[in-house]
């Protein structure tokens, strides 16, 4: 963190530094005229040309500095502090260039244009430094892992450990592999790891792809017991979408990038379909492609931040978000199974927060839970109704969830995960973030984690009496229980 703030810093003391040159050389030129004789104070002499070309070089460097300085506020300094500074610089290569004017004519006029600037940079050096004085040495309290809400209501235990997994994305249970065998099966960045029911290794994948770089997600991918299984590994605006096989090679990839993707099983035959937004300069088209990677339907849109695949006895199937109009709040469109489009309205609720399907039996059989800043939003998969609110909670991107039933005979809760961002000095940080509400909409569980968390599951309890939550970290698992009083 020092380090970025004494980077900031020098930002911000360019432009002084500079004026304090153009000063200097701008002496050379006065003295250069008072030291000449009467008739010769306007002559090209050796000290006025080395004047003007020093203005004239320091005004030149400072324009290009003014640009470095404003493109920094999108990588690595507040913009608070790098745009100030960039007009700063700016000012400094026009007081620069004018000053040199004035060493370039005859005229005996003295120029107050470096005097200005300096004056100017001063008071942005000031306000620079008060602005990295205030800032805070880390990330506020709401960011720092813990529990935040319902401690001592569940018991939290490591579940699984690993190595060379990565960040867990996706966690499946049931016959993956092999009909009638019952396994765990984790997937992350870089690999995937087959358990028994008694926590024993049965089989690993690790995935031929480059590391530690990039780190996309990976889905298990389910086929009927005649198939083998696959991995999808896919992520928000990417460079390409690919399929791999059973032993983790490449099968095949999207000739494009795609803004967004979704997995589902569009006609109920258990042979998945890829759901796609490519990212092409007409921007943009929604298509779907099979395990053979035939392109099975595509489908003109604009541009689409999120899209959810709802289930093949849904309607819709799909749905996906569209620029609204008026507000400017996204606005739901959705798709039946074979591509057609079904409707397109203004939700009861924005969806600047990003959505996803979920199923919870007892409140919803097919709906889309929807983030905000201070809830979350339970909308029919038309968007035509909000049928409850979760809360209170806090915004999260990219967020899952469960229906997960922690104790006997009781009612099903909603387990979600999501990411939350830390950004400075252009140096980004994700948290990942839990909560657990109940059938009412309340909060049950919240917790901040240390690391990203995106991959959540239910799985039955040894004697049936309920399930046990599973969350993804970075390689291991984490294990949710009711606690028992």
């Amino acid at each position: 963190m020092q380090i970025e703030r004494a980077f900031a810093l020098g930002i911000a003391a360019a432009p002084i530094l500079l004026t304090v040159a153009q000063w200097l050389t701008f002496r050379i030129a006065r003295r250069a005229r008072q030291d000449a004789a009467s008739g010769k104070r306007f002559a090209w002499t050796i000290g006025r040309l080395t004047a003007f070309g020093g203005l004239v070089g320091f005004g030149l460097v400072a324009f290009p500095a003014a640009l470095y300085a404003w493109l920094t506020s999108f990588v690595a300094v507040p913009w608070q502090l790098s745009w100030p500074a960039s007009a700063a610089l700016f000012v400094t290569g026009l007081a620069g260039i004018g000053t040199a004017l004035f060493v370039l004519s005859d005229s005996p006029e003295r120029t107050n244009l470096i005097r200005l600037s300096g004056f100017i940079n001063a008071a942005v050096l000031a306000w620079c430094a008060l602005r990295l004085a205030l800032l805070p040495n880390g990330p506020s309290d709401w960011f720092q892992p813990g529990i935040r809400a319902g401690a001592g209501r569940l018991e939290k235990r490591l579940f699984l450990s690993f190595h060379s997994v990565g960040n867990v994305t996706d966690i499946e249970y049931g016959e993956l592999r092999t009909p009638g065998d019952v396994e765990l099966g984790v997937a992350g960045n870089f690999g995937a790891r087959f358990f028994s029911q008694s926590q024993h290794l049965q089989a690993s994948v690790n995935f031929d792809v480059p590391k530690p770089y990039p780190r996309y997600s990976v889905d298990i991918v389910r086929q009927s017991h005649s198939n083998p299984l696959l991995f999808f590994r896919h992520s928000n605006w990417s460079e390409y979408d690919s399929l791999f096989d059973a032993y983790g090679k490449e099968v095949w990839r999207t000739p494009y990038g795609c803004l967004t993707s979704a997995l589902g099983d569009l006609n109920g035959d258990s042979s998945p379909e890829f759901l796609c937004v490519q990212d092409d300069p007409k921007c943009c088209t929604i298509e779907t492609r099979n395990v053979a990677n035939k392109v099975v339907w595509n489908a003109p849109v604009k541009w689409v931040f999120n899209v959810a695949f709802l289930g093949p006895g849904a309607t819709p199937a799909i749905v996906f978000d569209q620029p609204g109009t008026g507000n400017g709040s996204p606005a739901l469109a959705g798709l039946s199974s074979h591509g057609q489009l079904l409707f397109g309205r203004q939700p009861g609720v924005s969806l600047l927060g990003g959505f996803s399907a979920i199923r919870w039996p007892g409140v919803c059989e097919h709906c889309l839970l929807v983030g905000g800043d201070h809830e979350f939003s339970l909308v029919t998969p038309d968007g035509a109704r909000v049928m409850m609110h979760l809360a209170p909670a806090f915004y999260v991107s990219e967020n899952r969830s469960v229906a997960v039933r922690l104790r006997e005979n009781s009612a099903s809760m909603l387990a979600v995960v999501g990411q939350m961002e830390y950004k400075s000095f252009g140096k980004a940080t994700f948290h990942g973030v839990l909560f657990v509400f109940d059938s009412s909409g309340g909060l049950i569980y919240s917790e901040v984690f240390p690391e990203e968390a995106k991959a959540i599951a239910a799985i039955p309890t040894s004697n049936g009496n309920g399930d046990i939550l599973l969350v993804g970290g970075e390689n291991k698992v984490w294990e949710y229980s009711a606690r028992t009083f």
